[in-house]
């Protein structure tokens, strides 16, 4: 007999979905939500895939201007979304770097110019 080390059980799991769904249809008092709550539920989380280097580079400007990663990263990704739909010489850019890709997912990716990772890096 397999010793079972931990984790729900095939029963608990589906109970824990069945319940997950009849509390998707339920109404939450607002009175009754948290600051916190509420601020969890106005926030949208974004998974990116972040060279390294630019990483350390928010990392970085975060230390520089007193704030979390997340938010200098989301704030300076909202300037870039506002530069690229203004036409200007971000749209080229992007469109420069793209390369083929073979995932089903997308058909191209983006690399980032070897001129942007050296500025990057601190000297």
């Amino acid at each position: 007999m397999k010793k079972r080390i931990g984790g729900a059980s095939r029963l608990q799991r589906e109970v824990d979905k069945d319940t997950a769904a009849w509390l998707a249809d339920t109404v939450q008092n607002p009175s009754t939500v948290t600051t916190k709550q509420r601020a969890d539920q106005a926030r949208v989380r974004a998974n990116l895939d972040v060279h390294p280097d630019v990483k350390r580079a928010l990392e970085r400007i975060a230390f520089q201007q007193q704030t979390g990663l997340a938010q200098a990263g989301g704030f300076l990704l909202a300037w870039a979304v506002r530069e690229y739909f203004r036409g200007n010489a971000l749209a080229a850019e992007m469109s420069a770097a793209r390369e083929y890709n073979p995932s089903p997912r997308a058909e191209y990716k983006l690399v980032l110019p070897d001129e942007w990772i050296d500025t990057l890096t601190e000297k």
